[in-house]
């Protein structure tokens, strides 16, 4: 599964770290967009197997930021 970008914006925060168990609806990432902070959910109950951002980085509508197995 993939956690994907619903806005544009700077990653604030990563809650989360690779093989760490998640549920779903648990907050795994913060992101600043408009001056508004978003927290990112998981969808899904499972490990987060990769993340594929760092703190600080633009990032786009659309793009993968968290792969959870």
């Amino acid at each position: 599964h993939m956690i994907i970008s619903f806005i544009p914006g700077t990653v604030l925060d990563i809650l989360v770290k690779p093989g760490q168990r998640v549920r779903k609806g648990d907050g795994l990432m913060l992101l600043d967009s408009m001056k508004m902070q978003n927290q990112l959910k998981s969808t899904v109950d499972g490990k987060v197997k990769t993340i594929l951002v760092r703190k600080g980085d633009r990032v786009s509508k659309g793009m993968v930021l968290i792969e959870v197995e």
